[in-house]
């Protein structure tokens, strides 16, 4: 009797210790699925930011130049990238060129600055070639070892390891591509590609815009001055 009675006791506390295993283990699952889903709703806050930010500075702008610089940092700040650029097409030259740069405080890119500004890219060369190329986005997980990314050394000097590319181009027409780089590798993620691509169709929609607003003005000056000749 008295080793039946330890031995149920054994069980009970045998019994006792696997519901406190298994409540322990539902619990890391449980704290690590809200771990999970804090990280997706931050993330999605933070996209959210950025193209709020990206949709009022082209309201307050006249031009992409001067809303261009800010809407990197706003893009960058918001998604963690150390680095953007961002390319205009040359149409008479039929090349790439590059307009702005923007880097986060304390991030020496000077290098990888200086190579972006004197370089241009025809179509399907290098990173913003191949999105031209493509009209999609392009992800590179570390831009330093890949053949194609044509300022890789300038980019492994400056310590830039992911990079990516996306079109600003609309139904009629490509405009151009935005570049973002990072000091760390950086996996492809569908809900950012389809975000840019949203971004992209503002940023053409406001260049477009713009440059309608800037032919009618030429336009107006023209007929003022066909007017005053004819006084």
């Amino acid at each position: 009797l008295q080793l039946l009675t330890r031995r149920v006791a054994e069980l009970e506390a045998q019994a006792e210790l696997a519901k406190r295993t298994d409540l322990s283990r539902q619990l890391a699952e449980t704290e690590s699925r809200l771990r999970s889903l804090l990280a997706e709703r931050k993330q999605a806050h933070r996209r959210l930011v950025a193209e709020h930010a990206v949709g009022r500075f082209l309201m307050e702008s006249a031009e992409f130049r001067a809303s261009g610089p800010r809407i990197l940092q706003a893009i960058c700040e918001a998604l963690a990238w150390d680095v953007g650029v961002f390319w205009m097409l040359d149409r008479p030259a039929n090349v790439l060129r590059c307009v702005e740069v923007w880097h986060a405080p304390g991030v020496d890119v000077g290098a990888f600055a200086e190579a972006s500004h004197s370089c241009t890219f025809a179509t399907g060369v290098g990173l913003p070639g191949r999105v031209w190329a493509s009209g999609s986005p392009a992800w590179i997980p570390v831009v330093s070892q890949d053949a194609s990314f044509l300022r890789a050394t300038f980019a492994a000097q400056n310590g830039l390891r992911g990079g990516i590319g996306f079109p600003i181009h609309n139904s009629v027409e490509f405009l151009g591509v935005m570049e973002f780089f990072s000091r760390e590798v950086r996996q492809p993620d569908r809900e950012l590609f389809e975000m840019m691509s949203d971004i992209g169709s503002q940023i053409s929609q406001f260049i477009q815009r713009s440059r309608a607003e800037a032919r009618l003005h030429r336009e107006d000056d023209v007929v003022d001055r066909v007017d005053v000749d004819r006084r």
